[in-house]
């Protein structure tokens, strides 16, 4: 089947349903996919209003703090007290104070003081006014504000001083006998009360400094001083939004109170800072998060930047950008060969690494084998998250606006990227929303954005001036979305494979000598195309074609048998060069519609005899209709492969996003005929050619499983991934003790996977 790898089971276990199918059953028959959690309105929100220190202590620190500004942006003027005057940015004997000022950002250690300096910093007379007039004067001083760290108190606050020892305990804990001899004396418990009083005092105080950090006091002070001297000086601007989306990125138990006081300072600065909107951009591109963090920081850090969408909303291309790149960074590393395993891309540079290496490095190296297995995992569970923030803030926001954002983004990036495998799924979201919200309207057929989406790619195909990789890759990705999509209809079918099949008889009549394979790569590609599309919706594109009288002088939704006959008959023979699998199903198909002469479709079945590999034949209902062989539809179907194409939409195998789009998904169906007569042609194969599926495993243990939807993670199950090692390396980082009862319950596993796959058609 064109979207299936050769699978071992039978078709009587194909109604086996695992843990999770039920999970996604019964969450889809109650409710449709949960959507991001509507966030604070920080367009109109304001800091929280600033608390005071009781005048007689804040007072004395802001003359303090005005005295020492003025007079180290002004050394030349006495400040009336009697300061001796210094040179402008240096650090002589008059000028300690300033010192002391730096100090007390620096250190941190004294809470209550730092508060009050930084009220003082933003509200004292003259203040702000010296520090945005004379930035390069006080560079030292800007640095220190930028840099502080206002939500987390140092360690110093957070390590508490160790409790005295008490004498008397001590002494109980040796021997009886000992401790009748030798009472405490009284000035030991004298001087250990002290000790313990004076610690009492201590904890308290450092307890109470902590409140200052926990309080959200210190950090308000903060970000209204931030946000004064940017609204100020705008060279301060960079800065200072560097700083908040600095702190953004940290998350952490409080991160609920600090989220709001970042949000509201950045919406407020962009509100009094209009240019912020271009500056902060890069910052968060910059400080965007590494292919190697965990899973928990990539969902943090995406919902950041969708609550930033919702006060900044013309930054959506570049937030949308960054993240659907990151996306494709992630999708890239994994990498799922031909017969279905699954690993890492840098695993290929260290394997050639390891040519070179002796004996003894590469037992050594054992364990981080198996570790490299497990990041195929982790790196697919981040891709995973990833992809549902995405789909969440889509379902939120119009399809239309959004297409027109992601478009370019899709041509610059996706399409352009070699065997994307999940992220091309966003636009497949987004237009079946569309069809979603056209179809409960009424509107014309023109307006769906499904219909642009299918021309974009047709005339990407056609434009001679793109390169030959861009519309060979365009021709796949029409072919997989147009079977895929439920929401197309028929019509649109129709004029796509017209439109392919006008192209290749222009084609032909501008080529009609044989060539090389690597000369008609394109046209192969294309007549591959076209076969793919009427493989899954060739009936009923038959069935309205023939409703229309069976006639288009147009040629417009043309899909009869003369366009078949010119083109499977030419002397390109196109039908040699498609994948194996979309090959026989589509002959079944012509048979079944009558979309080729009967003599021409009698010649095509026996050069597809003549195809096929000689193998000896398995006793499976996939097997008995095709030789098992490598390769296949997206690198996870069966069959040769002569162009290494592949289909964008081949099925969606990542385990929270999935139900996001199932909606709009088509798998494939089989056709009980053909399943009527597999089941009879099993009944005449002799019993000796059958082999258990245990020994039939080991044999071709080159022919492991692509991802399923049972896996604990996003895509794979640690046994199932122990299949991109091999057999002998397997046993070697397993102890011989547990390889009877892992190999037991991979057999299971695979054996549920397998058969669910076939049940729901998502091989």
């Amino acid at each position: 089947r064109p979207d299936r790898r050769p699978d071992i089971f039978e078709q009587k276990s194909r109604n086996m349903k695992t843990a999770y199918t039920n999970e996604l059953v019964s969450a889809k028959s109650t409710a449709k996919p949960k959507a991001l959690a509507p966030a604070p309105d920080y367009k109109n929100a304001s800091l929280p209003h600033r608390s005071l220190p009781p005048s007689e202590e804040y007072v004395p620190v802001e003359q303090f703090v005005s005295v020492t500004i003025s007079n180290y942006t002004n050394p030349q003027k006495n400040n009336g007290n009697g300061a001796t005057p210094v040179k402008s940015g240096g650090y002589g004997s008059g000028n300690s104070q300033y010192r002391i000022l730096l100090d007390c950002l620096r250190q941190r250690d004294d809470p209550p003081m730092l508060w009050k300096t930084l009220l003082a910093l933003h509200n004292g007379p003259s203040v702000l006014g010296c520090i945005t007039s004379f930035p390069e004067t006080h560079a030292h001083l800007v640095h220190l504000i930028f840099r502080l760290d206002s939500f987390k108190p140092p360690v110093t606050l957070l390590e508490a001083a160790p409790l005295p020892v008490d004498p008397s305990s001590s002494s109980s804990s040796s021997s009886s006998r000992q401790a009748k001899k030798t009472p405490v004396s009284s000035r030991r418990m004298a001087a250990y009360r002290r000790e313990k009083e004076e610690w009492d005092l201590t904890e308290a105080r450092r307890k109470e400094n902590v409140l200052y950090y926990e309080s959200m006091k210190i950090a308000d002070a903060h970000l209204r001083l931030v946000v004064a001297l940017v609204s100020a000086n705008c060279n301060f601007l960079v800065p200072g939004l560097e700083m908040m989306w600095r702190a953004i990125r940290v998350n952490g138990d409080d991160f609920d109170k600090r989220e709001t006081r970042l949000h509201t300072a950045i919406a407020t600065t962009l509100r009094l800072v209009p240019r912020g909107h271009l500056e902060i951009a890069p910052i968060i591109v910059r400080h965007a998060p590494h292919r190697n963090v965990d899973t928990a920081y990539v969902d943090h850090y995406a919902r950041q930047c969708f609550t930033l969408l919702t006060y900044a909303p013309n930054l959506q291309g570049e937030v949308l950008k960054l993240l659907v790149n990151k996306a494709l960074e992630f999708d890239v590393e994994i990498k799922v060969e031909d017969g279905g395993v699954v690993r890492l891309d840098e695993e290929e540079v260290e394997e050639k690494e390891e040519v070179f290496e002796l004996e003894d490095d590469k037992e050594e190296k054992g364990s981080d084998r198996k570790e490299r297995i497990v990041d195929v995992d982790e790196m697919a569970d981040k891709l995973d998250s990833l992809m549902l923030g995405l789909f969440q803030y889509l379902q939120n926001h119009p399809p239309s606006k959004l297409y027109h954002l992601l478009l370019p983004i899709f041509t610059a990036s996706i399409l352009t990227t070699y065997k994307s495998k999940y992220v091309q799924f966003i636009m497949f979201v987004i237009l079946g929303a569309d069809a979603e919200n056209n179809a409960r309207q009424h509107t014309p057929l023109n307006s769906y954005l499904y219909r642009h989406f299918a021309a974009l790619l047709i005339n990407t195909i056609l434009d001679p001036t793109n390169a030959t990789i861009i519309r060979q890759t365009s021709a796949c990705y029409l072919a997989s979305f147009v079977s895929r999509a439920n929401f197309v209809n028929v019509e649109t079918v129709c004029e796509t494979v017209a439109a392919l099949l006008r192209w290749t008889e222009v084609y032909l009549s501008l080529n009609p000598m044989l060539g090389s394979e690597k000369t008609h790569v394109l046209f192969y590609t294309v007549t591959q195309a076209a076969f793919y599309i009427m493989c899954f919706r060739g009936k009923e594109a038959v069935a309205y074609f023939k409703s229309h009288g069976g006639g288009d002088e147009a040629g417009i939704i043309d899909v009869g048998r003369e366009r078949w006959d010119y083109l499977c008959a030419s002397v390109l023979c196109p039908m040699k060069y498609c994948l194996e699998t979309v090959r026989r199903e589509f002959l079944d198909l012509a048979e079944t519609c009558d979309l080729l002469s009967p003599s021409l479709l009698h010649r095509l079945h026996l050069e597809e005899d003549k195809l096929r590999t000689p193998k000896k034949r398995k006793v499976t209902k996939i097997t008995i209709s095709g030789v098992k062989c490598k390769g296949g539809v997206g690198g996870l179907g069966s069959g040769h492969n002569p162009l290494d194409t592949f289909f964008p939409f081949d099925p969606y195998l990542l385990r929270r996003s999935f139900p996001h789009v199932e909606t709009y998904y088509t798998d494939w169906k089989d056709d009980e005929d053909s399943d009527d007569e597999s089941e009879a042609a099993e009944d005449d194969v002799n019993d000796s050619d059958c082999e258990s599926e245990s020994e039939y495993r080991h044999q071709n243990s080159g022919d492991t499983l692509a991802m399923s939807f049972t896996s604990t993670g996003s895509v794979l199950k640690e046994e199932i991934m122990a299949l991109s090692v091999s057999h002998e390396d397997a046993f070697a980082l397993t102890p011989q003790s547990k390889i009877q009862d892992q190999k037991q319950a991979w057999e299971e596993e695979v054996r549920q996977s397998q058969t669910h796959a076939i049940g729901n058609g998502s091989w």
